[in-house]
């Protein structure tokens, strides 16, 4: 007897459930694109700075050795500048840099004022480098 009280109450109780469905969300257009595309690729540099090694100069001094890739086909030449600061002090040097086409060389940039064991010793340190 309670079976079909069940039953017959059954269809009433899901029509509440089943009859808030969720529908389309969302925008009915998609989204302009916009005038720049980000997708396009971003021209990069023919010459870029990589990897970096801190040396000890003769002279115990600070001697920089980087690596500088040309991602062309043809010679290029740039302005290697490599920025350090040190205990709150800043030096700066350039090197002017060829590289022919597809290949990488290695240069370096001495800082005559900043001694390797003060370098050495230091807690911290920044240093950058960027061709021009």
């Amino acid at each position: 007897m309670k079976r079909r009280v069940l039953l017959g109450t059954l269809p009433f109780a899901l029509s509440g459930c089943l009859s808030s469905l969720p529908g389309p969300d969302g925008p009915r257009n998609p989204p302009t694109e916009p005038e720049d595309d980000p997708r396009a690729e971003a021209e990069q540099k023919p010459l870029v700075a990589g990897d970096f090694r801190f040396k000890r100069t003769d002279d115990e001094t600070l001697r920089v050795v980087l690596t500088v890739t040309n991602r062309t086909d043809t010679k290029q030449t740039g302005t290697l500048t490599g920025t350090l600061t040190l205990k709150g002090e800043t030096y700066e040097r350039t090197n002017e840099v060829t590289v022919g086409g597809d290949e990488t060389v290695e240069t370096e940039l001495v800082y005559d004022e900043v001694g390797f064991e003060a370098f050495r010793d230091a807690d911290s340190f920044d240093f950058s480098a960027t061709i021009e």
